[in-house]
């Protein structure tokens, strides 16, 4: 909940718009794609499907982003967060493949209610990670065209990653995903930054569609500087002396 609360914050930071130096910004992207690598297809459309199968000969579905950054300069405390919203989320599982109907009921057992698309089977929540990419694209590239960069080893050879160049997001209900990326910008070496989304699960079939750039409600950089006091655009929530 406090996760969820933080970025409501941000989020209404920005709607207040860009005051000045050194405000909030909202960046759309300047791109963005699926690729499914089960018939070598890239789909410029509204939606972005990011999708993964039950099994390791699954062949998955990834997202590409770009975003251009030329003059888009971070301070050192600034925040930077690719933000996506989700039209629609699917989970199956790989036993019977049946969707669960949503209820608000937690089950006798004490767990957290069911959503829409969660199975009975397998309670670990997939995750989607979020990975650089290469920026040599544009929305009518083909399939062997595009610059997946680290992610593509990842998805065709399983080598190790550096992990502290891409982002996770676990599933948790909501239809925001948000990623930190604040390193990714203050380090870019050109004008330009993409990112490939690629969904994780342990034995579900998993799918998530983004709404791209085309529905207006498309992928995000929001860039925020960090709230001080004597800065604050937003009153604080009352204090509950009780809990302290």
């Amino acid at each position: 909940m406090r996760h969820k609360l933080i970025l409501l914050s941000l989020l209404a930071l920005v709607c207040l718009g860009n005051a000045g130096a050194g405000g909030p910004i909202a960046l759309p992207a300047s791109g963005d794609v699926y690729v499914d690598f089960g018939n070598g297809q890239v789909y410029d459309t509204n939606v972005l499907r990011c999708e993964t199968g039950p099994t390791a000969d699954s062949q998955p579905v990834v997202p590409l982003i770009k975003f251009n950054v030329s003059g888009l300069d971070l301070a050192e405390d600034d925040i930077g967060i690719l933000v996506l919203k989700a039209s629609k989320i699917t989970k199956a599982g790989e036993e019977t493949g049946a969707i669960l109907p949503a209820t608000s009921e937690a089950p006798a057992t004490g767990e957290a209610p069911i959503r829409e698309g969660a199975t009975i089977q397998n309670k670990e929540e997939p995750a989607v990670i979020l990975f650089p990419a290469g920026s040599n694209w544009s929305e009518k590239s083909d399939f062997v065209d595009l610059d997946l960069g680290p992610a593509l080893d990842m998805i065709e050879n399983e080598v190790d990653v550096d992990y502290s160049r891409v982002g996770v997001r676990f599933d948790n209900g909501g239809r925001i995903f948000a990623f930190d990326i604040a390193k990714h910008l203050k380090e870019k070496a050109s004008d330009e930054l993409s990112f490939v989304l690629v969904a994780a699960t342990e034995d579900l079939e998993y799918q998530v569609e983004f709404m791209s750039s085309e529905t207006g409600e498309g992928p995000h950089i929001l860039v925020i500087p960090y709230p001080s006091e004597d800065d604050a655009r937003l009153d604080p929530p009352p204090r509950d002396d009780a809990t302290g």
